[in-house]
């Protein structure tokens, strides 16, 4: 397949035409979302002058966020 010499890993998806935009998309919104709610959460914290509570917090839960 040509995507292989640019290391792209194409693959079909489903056997319905759009079923790969559709996960393109859904994943997109996701992705946005989280993006989005991360940047709320950290404005709000600046805000409030809590961030360093926050991130600690964040840290505490999840050490892959440091």
């Amino acid at each position: 397949m040509a995507l292989g010499t640019l290391d792209m890993c194409a693959e079909i998806v489903g056997d319905m035409v759009g079923q790969a935009s559709s996960i393109k998309i859904r994943r997109s919104v996701m992705i946005k979302g989280l993006e989005a709610l991360t940047t709320e959460c950290f404005l709000a914290a600046l805000r409030a002058r809590v961030e360093e509570a926050v991130i600690g917090a964040l840290e505490a839960s999840d050490p892959s966020v440091a």
